[in-house]
């Protein structure tokens, strides 16, 4: 099996599928089933995972505690400017089952025509103006994932992200370090970092049982070209994570204290 290409969008991924590039790719629900109900491409989906975690945030105002509350209330389901999902979100999947298993009827109406107490309205909205639409009480409720139900826009790195951006710049810097040091000429560089991390806490205000709180596992790959061979750029990245600050921090126990000034 040939390595995975990475594609840095989901409008060229799609279209490189389309075009026959690739016999298997990786996309986000919504995609394949707007490609195959939306545009008829003869798409099949083989896997289907749900792991995002589709939160519903209600306004305090409301009193709502379960989903047979949510007759006669406006809900927003997500569409991203990204992608031309509208109803294909996964999100409007779930919200619809939870309210069919409440008694609950999902509709489709203007946001002024009168509902009846069994029926819920949905309306489309972009994830970054539901926060703001929640506390106008221009609706009553919202299901997306996080960032947008974490109450973030995801206009930038969230902490953890941040957190790899820092990891992996010290191993960029390490390994120039020790090139230079070693008279290795790097022609160039590039890394990837992932890591497994759990969020059902929500900082304390959520599912506190116990279980581990941050990143639990993170993988680091590194893309080098240099004038060395396989086994010294294998010898230098083990070398180099040996003695790296950030790389520490990570992976050993770290004493801290947190108190007020």
């Amino acid at each position: 099996m040939e390595r995975p290409t990475l594609i840095r969008g989901w409008s060229p991924l799609v279209e490189g599928f389309v075009a026959g590039k690739f016999n298997l790719v990786h996309f986000l629900k919504p995609t394949p089933v707007w490609m195959r109900y939306n545009n008829k491409i003869p798409v099949k989906l083989t896997a289907w995972a749900h792991t995002n975690g589709s939160g519903l945030v209600v306004g305090g105002y409301t009193g709502i505690e379960d989903f047979s509350q949510l007759g006669g209330k406006q809900v927003a389901v997500p569409f991203w400017y990204s992608m031309h999902n509208f109803w294909y979100s996964m999100h409007n999947i779930v919200l619809q089952y939870a309210l069919r298993q409440s008694g609950i009827k999902p509709v489709i109406k203007s946001a002024t025509e009168p509902l009846a107490a069994d029926e819920c309205n949905l309306q489309i909205l972009p994830p970054p103006e539901m926060p703001a639409a929640l506390a106008v009480q221009k609706i009553d409720a919202y299901i997306v994932d996080e960032p947008p139900g974490l109450l973030g826009d995801d206009t930038a790195p969230n902490p953890s992200e941040a957190s790899l951006a820092a990891l992996g710049s010290c191993i960029a810097v390490g390994l120039h370090a020790n090139a230079i040091h070693r008279g290795i000429t790097i022609n160039s560089l590039g890394l990837e970092l992932e890591g497994d991390l759990n969020i059902t806490a929500v900082w304390g205000t959520g599912d506190v049982s116990e279980k581990p709180v941050g990143f639990t596992d993170v993988r680091i790959i590194v893309h080098m070209d240099a004038d060395a061979s396989q086994e010294t750029i294998d010898e230098l990245i083990t070398h180099v994570t040996q003695w790296l600050p950030v790389f520490n921090t990570f992976s050993r126990p770290v004493n801290m204290v947190a108190q007020s000034a």
